[in-house]
């Protein structure tokens, strides 16, 4: 009795041991088989929809026959039991279907009859909604059905064969985003510096590297703003503001020796929803600077073409010209010779009309702007 708890407590081992290596859960199938009298099992994964096969782990069942499931039966009298019970409790072959009405079925002589198979126990191992994963254990015909010392075998692995799928399918949609976020984040055409509460630079693409060279803003520790100018005290600012979690602003940076200024956009980041962009370590993202090129020293959209684009009166594309200029209203309103009162009624026509809800998406859209051909 002793040898046989062993044996189950190094099964259950097993099973979690596929959490973070897929190709044990063959392994785990194999000991689940052996401990139930079994021919061997198979886990099936699939879209919610069931029209994407995601993933297979066969434990020792013929594996052309399982080919022959996936693509011809995936819809078979052993998986009429309905999701809602597969989830509650098991689902046992010979309480849906007597094996003598099994036998008259092409399912039976395609799948099941060229590797002796007349029995199984089935269950829902995850359902969040994307994907669904399901075990089935089979057994022979001579072996017969599963009796109650076996059914009471699988109740107890159930939960831990659960566990361990929910937990490997979490952990490799963190791996996926972990591996695909960066390389995605590469292939912007702006740049993207994400940093920790200290200021420092956590993660940055690969326009962001070319981006800051000859700014204020240095790559290597602290991310914080050289010098004396007026564009480094702006920066610094900026960073400040976005890590103490306040409202983003943008603004522009002067770089030497080139009459193209840096449009920057500083912006807190709540919650984690990143922190794969630095695995490993211990400091949390809670900021973000957004860096793209102006096309040149004050070059907007011409005002006719942000008319035929959104409608704007005159006064309106002089208003989303300047808002895209940035600084603050009382700059904006003293740099167009207008009211703050005006100003923020024509301010919101803008934002309406070009369905924007703030200065930083304007800023943007007007960049998008200028990088279509004219004849768009």
């Amino acid at each position: 009795m002793a040898n046989e708890a062993d044996n189950f407590c190094s099964l259950i081992d097993g099973i979690y041991d596929a959490v973070l290596d897929s190709s044990l859960w063959a392994h785990g199938l194999v000991g689940a088989a052996d401990a139930l009298g079994a021919s061997g099992g198979v886990i099936h994964a699939f879209s919610t929809t069931g029209r994407q096969l995601l993933f297979t782990h066969n434990g020792r069942l013929d594996p052309d026959c399982v080919r022959v499931c996936e693509t011809e039966y995936r819809h078979n009298p052993w998986t009429s039991t309905s999701m809602s019970q597969l989830v509650k409790r098991l689902a046992l072959s010979d309480e849906t279907i007597p094996l003598e009405d099994l036998k008259r079925t092409p399912f039976y002589a395609d799948v099941l009859r060229p590797q002796h198979l007349g029995h199984n126990a089935a269950a829902v191992l995850a359902n969040n909604g994307q994907v669904t994963v399901t075990i089935n254990l089979c057994r022979t015909e001579k072996r017969g059905p599963f009796d109650w010392e076996a059914q009471a075998k699988l109740e107890a692995l159930i939960p831990h064969f659960r566990r361990a799928m929910r937990l490997h399918l979490r952990i490799d949609g963190y791996s996926g985003i972990r591996e695909e976020g960066p390389r995605a984040l590469d292939r912007l055409t702006f740049g993207v510096l994400v940093l920790d509460e200290m200021g420092n630079v956590l993660f940055a693409n690969d326009e962001a590297r070319t981006l800051v060279a000859g700014t204020p803003l240095r790559m290597r520790g602290a991310c914080v703003a050289s010098g004396p100018s007026t564009s480094a005290d702006q920066l610094r600012g900026a960073v400040s503001t976005a890590l103490a979690g306040r409202t983003p602003e943008v603004f522009a940076i002067c770089r030497p020796g080139s009459d193209v200024p840096l449009s920057v956009l500083a912006v807190p980041l709540r919650g984690a929803v990143i922190g794969h962009l630095s695995p490993g370590a211990p400091r949390r993202p809670v900021a973000a600077l957004f860096l793209s090129n102006q096309s040149a020293p004050g070059a907007r959209p011409p005002p006719d073409r942000l008319g035929n684009l959104f409608g704007f009166t005159p006064a309106e594309a002089r208003m989303a010209v300047a808002l895209a200029d940035g600084g603050g209203q009382r700059e904006i309103a003293s740099r167009l010779g207008i009211s703050m009162n005006t100003l923020k009624t024509q301010a919101g026509r803008v934002y309406a009309k070009a369905d924007v809800r703030r200065q930083a998406e304007l800023v943007r859209l007007m960049a998008d702007i200028l990088r279509m051909p004219r004849d768009e």
